[in-house]
C-alpha cells in the first residue's frame, strides 16, 4: 500500500455521496490536514485525537468503513434503496473520516476484497479512539467534581423536606464512583430529567427504579445553573450550564484552562491546539454531554448502558437537536467558551431524531416560535398596508 499522495477534496466526497443516492453534505474541516508525507499508519495513529469527539462513540469503526466502502462501490445505475437513520449516520461518519484522514477513501476502496487488511486498519483506528476517549474519561473523573455547582435558586431538598439545602456528601476524586450518580443528592439533582420535580420523593423513586431514566430525556445539568426549566419553553437556558462549558474546555484546552474565561488557555497545549482543531461541531457538543454525564454517574466503566439509560440514544438526541439556526447558536456559544471566538462553520449533516422525546418537544417549541414570528410579521405588514390604503 503506497503512502497517501494528497487529501480528499470536497468534489470527491460529493461524488461519493451522490453514488450513495444522497445529497452531498461535506462535513466541516476540523483541522489543517496532517502532513501527507507520513506513512498511512502514522496518519491513522495521529487522527485518533481529532476523530474521537466527532465519531459516534458507540459505533465500531469497522462498521462505519464497511458501510462507506459498500456505498461508494455501489453501481450508480442501481436504484438507491431507502436508507435507515442508522445507515445515514454511518455514511456521515464515513465522510468525516475521509475528510480528516488524507486519502482514506481511496486507500480503503483500493483494498477491494482484501478485507483482512481493511479490518486491521480499522482495528488500529479503534484502538486510538478508545485510548483518546479513555484519557478524557480518566482526566474528568477527578476534575469534574470541581465543575459541579449546586443550583442556588433550586437547592437540593433534604430528607425533611425543608427549604435549606442539605450538606452534600464529599465525593471521592479517586477510586470508586459509588458515591456519585443517584447515590448523592447533588449529582442526583443534576442527572435527573427536567420533567421531574426535584424532591426527595422523586430521588427515592429514581433510586428504587420506580422512575427509570432514559437517554431521550433531558437532564438538569444541561440547563443554565440555578434556573427553573419552563416546560413550555424548554429552549430557554438549554446547554448553557457551567458544567457543560467547563467540560468542553477541559477536553479541548486542558484541565488547567477549564475554569478560566472564554478562550483563555493555561499550561501546556490542550487537545485542540495539538491537533489543529479550531471549531466544534454538533457531534463535539454531544460527546461533551456524554463525558459530563458519565463523570457525574456512579458507573465505573465506559459503555453504552447505565441501567435503563442508553448513551447512544442520548448522544444522537443531542446531535439532532443542534440542527438549524437555534442549534448553531448553541454551537457558537461553545466555540466562544472554548476558543474565545464564535466560529461560523458548516455543521455535519444529521439524521432525524428517532421517536418522540424531550428533545423532540424542545424542537417543536422552536418551530412554533418561528411560526409565531412569521405570523406576527405578516400581520404587521398587512396592518401597515391597510393603513397606507386608507
Amino acid at each position: 500500500m503506497s503512502p497517501p499522495a494528497g487529501t480528499a477534496d470536497s468534489s470527491q466526497l460529493a461524488a461519493e455521496a451522490q453514488m450513495a443516492g444522497l445529497e452531498a453534505q461535506v462535513t466541516p474541516t476540523r483541522l489543517a490536514m496532517m502532513p501527507t508525507t507520513l506513512p498511512l499508519w502514522e496518519l491513522i495513529a495521529g487522527s485518533a485525537e481529532t476523530l474521537h469527539g466527532v465519531l459516534a462513540p458507540y459505533v465500531r469503526v469497522y462498521t462505519i468503513v464497511q458501510h462507506g466502502v459498500k456505498m461508494a462501490l455501489r453501481d450508480s445505475d442501481d436504484e438507491a434503496p431507502e436508507e435507515t437513520i442508522e445507515e445515514k449516520r454511518l455514511l456521515q461518519s464515513w465522510r468525516i473520516m475521509c475528510e480528516i484522514i488524507p486519502d482514506f477513501s481511496e486507500q480503503m476502496i483500493g483494498l477491494g476484497v482484501n478485507n483482512k487488511l481493511r479490518k486491521q486498519v480499522c482495528t488500529e483506528i479503534q484502538a486510538g479512539l478508545n485510548g483518546a476517549r479513555g484519557d478524557d474519561t480518566r482526566s474528568l473523573k477527578a476534575d469534574i467534581l470541581n465543575y459541579l455547582e449546586p443550583p442556588p435558586a433550586l437547592p437540593v431538598p433534604n430528607a425533611e423536606g425543608d427549604d435549606q439545602p442539605p450538606k452534600v456528601p464529599k465525593m471521592a476524586a479517586k477510586g470508586t464512583k459509588a458515591d456519585r450518580g443517584f447515590f448523592n443528592p447533588l449529582t442526583t439533582r443534576l442527572l435527573m430529567p427536567v420533567k421531574y420535580p426535584a424532591t426527595e420523593e422523586t430521588f427515592s423513586q429514581i433510586r428504587d427504579g420506580a422512575k427509570p431514566i432514559y437517554g431521550t430525556e433531558i437532564p438538569y445539568f444541561m440547563y443554565r445553573d440555578g434556573m427553573e426549566v419552563d416546560p413550555d419553553d424548554m429552549d430557554e437556558g438549554f446547554l448553557e450550564s457551567h458544567v457543560m462549558f467547563a467540560t468542553a474546555k477541559h477536553i479541548h484546552q486542558g484541565p488547567t484552562a477549564a475554569l478560566k474565561g472564554p478562550g483563555v488557555t493555561r499550561g501546556k497545549a490542550g487537545n485542540a491546539a495539538l491537533n489543529g482543531i479550531t471549531a466544534l461541531i454538533d457531534r463535539d457538543v454531544a460527546y461533551v454531554a456524554c463525558q459530563a454525564r458519565f463523570g457525574m454517574s456512579s458507573q465505573q466503566n465506559w459503555n453504552m448502558h447505565d441501567g435503563t439509560f442508553n448513551y447512544s440514544d442520548f448522544y444522537w438526541s443531542v446531535v439532532d437537536v443542534l440542527r438549524g439556526d437555534e442549534g448553531q447558536d448553541i454551537i457558537d456559544r461553545f466555540n466562544y467558551a472554548v476558543f474565545g471566538t464564535k466560529k461560523s462553520t458548516k455543521r455535519s449533516a444529521t439524521a432525524a431524531a428517532v421517536g418522540p422525546s424531550d428533545f423532540d418537544v424542545l424542537e417543536a417549541q422552536r418551530a412554533a416560535k418561528r411560526a409565531r414570528k412569521i405570523e406576527a410579521a405578516a400581520a404587521a405588514t398587512s396592518a401597515s398596508s391597510a393603513s397606507a390604503a386608507s
